[in-house]
């Protein structure tokens, strides 16, 4: 039960980590929030799928990485998207159906080459976003996530709460963390927001 709780926890943290509202809402800033904004490019007034790119979706991470090069930002780490939009890319199709491969250039560009560009699929990155007419749309999160800062204020305790619920014979749990997020350099970040 105490891992179940944390890993929950673990999950509230990431989702405040990239969506975060700020302190009016008792939660940090994220990335899409930051007080210093983060470079966004939409898919379009009503968002497009990764699809229409050309030549083919791969171009949905190759366009980012090359924006966030152009401003020499070269400790490219990671890319964050939901679970469909990695399955729309994986899944391109070529002219003679067969997967299309990430351009080899993605597996050596983090870092001057030192490292592969890490991709992490999560359903914290939401497929039900406004934007313009469509109600499913989606946001890819790019860039080097060291300058993504959280800061742990108070880590992640879990208290039994065995006196409350003793004349039923239960036991209640409750857990709290204080944590903060900063971004320390916005420019490092690119967020591609409207993907259908």
């Amino acid at each position: 039960v105490m891992r179940e709780m944390a890993l929950e926890f673990a999950l509230g943290l990431d989702l405040a980590c990239l969506y975060g509202t700020g302190y009016g809402s008792n939660q940090p800033q994220g990335l899409k929030n930051a007080t210093w904004a983060v470079p966004q490019t939409s898919m379009g007034t009503n968002g497009a799928a990764l699809g229409s790119l050309s030549p083919n979706a791969w171009m949905g991470l190759v366009n980012p990485c090359y924006r966030l090069l152009a401003v020499n930002e070269y400790g490219l780490n990671g890319a964050i998207m939901n679970p469909r939009t990695e399955k729309e890319m994986v899944a391109a199709a070529s002219t003679i159906n067969t997967f299309v491969e990430p351009p080899s250039r993605l597996t050596s560009i983090a870092r001057h080459g030192t490292a592969p560009l890490e991709v992490y699929s999560t359903n914290q990155v939401p497929v039900n976003l406004t934007q313009g007419s469509a109600v499913t749309a989606s946001d890819l999160f790019t860039g080097d996530f060291s300058q993504l800062l959280v800061g742990m204020r108070k880590e992640l305790k879990i208290d039994v709460l065995d006196q409350i619920y003793m004349g039923t014979g239960q036991i209640g749990l409750i857990g709290w963390l204080r944590a903060d997020v900063v971004v320390a350099r916005s420019s490092a970040f690119d967020i591609t927001v409207g993907i259908l």
